[in-house]
């Protein structure tokens, strides 16, 4: 499985996949902000290696063709209070290069929109609806994050198809902030 690169506490959950996977895999993030970038690491021993990066890969330069890629992306976007219409879908519009790139591979879409307790705080079923408009194609969407329904969606994906998972800020952890978190207890 080919995974995202997240920062900060989303990087946990990402974690804990990898975890799972037990195999092989890159990392990218896409940014409308920043690109894309690449790396490559393996776990061993259900423990995660960090990564070690002479070089920065791009899409270009990876093979990805028939891979499941988990793809961490940032498309929080301003929605009418009332409506929950999107006010501006730039941020959707930016993750399309990236996508096309991998077209042939299985893509599976973390994102997040807004904070819990916010007027704005939505499932991305929204976004999932809009991205597939964008594109001219369908975006599957699962009410899940990580657990068997989300496992079942990314396992019966195929070639070319996207799956964008629900919001991740509705894990709790996603929105805490510690230095060393349960998660990373339980790792060790």
């Amino acid at each position: 499985m080919v995974f995202a690169r997240l920062r900060g506490p989303s990087r946990e959950s990402l974690r804990a996949m990898l975890v799972i996977a037990q195999t092989e895999y890159m990392t990218f993030r896409a940014s409308a902000h920043h690109g894309t970038r690449v790396s490559t690491g393996r776990i061993k021993n259900r423990t995660l290696v960090e990564p070690l990066m002479a070089k920065v890969l791009t899409l270009d330069e990876v093979d990805l063709e028939g891979r499941t890629v988990l793809v961490r992306v940032d498309i929080n976007s301003p929605l009418d209070p009332e409506t929950n219409v999107f006010l501006d879908d730039t941020r959707i519009k930016r993750i399309i290069p990236t996508l096309n790139k991998l077209s042939k591979s299985k893509v599976v879409l973390l994102a997040h929109q807004s904070r819990p307790g916010k007027k704005d705080f939505t499932s991305t079923l929204g976004h999932s609806r809009e991205l597939g408009r964008l594109l001219g194609r369908t975006v599957k969407w699962v009410d899940d994050i990580y657990g068997k329904k989300a496992l079942n969606a990314i396992e019966n994906l195929e070639d070319g198809e996207l799956l964008m998972l629900n919001n991740v800020r509705m894990d709790e952890e996603e929105n805490t902030q510690r230095e060393i978190s349960p998660l990373w207890q339980r790792l060790k």
